[in-house]
């Protein structure tokens, strides 16, 4: 499933990032098994593409960091 049409007209990636980007959102896709959840893929996508234009260029960080501000603050067990 390509990151490509979550990507938004007017703004300029390079290719290896795309790629880089392609591949975090894939690998986080297949993570959290969200083949049939269009609103969950859009919300994965929209998140590793906001962290790769605050800085995040590696593709395992991006997959960290995207699964993090997905599922919120940890929880403690009471």
């Amino acid at each position: 499933m390509p990151i490509t049409p979550y990507l938004l007209k007017g703004k300029e990636f390079d290719p290896d990032l795309i790629r880089t980007i392609g591949a975090a959102f894939e690998r986080v896709c297949n993570a959290l098994d969200c083949k049939k959840d269009g609103a969950l893929r859009a919300q994965i996508a929209k998140t590793v593409i906001a962290l790769a234009e605050r800085g995040i260029k590696d593709a395992d960080q991006l997959v960290i960091a995207t699964l993090a501000e997905i599922s919120g603050p940890a929880r403690t067990p009471h």
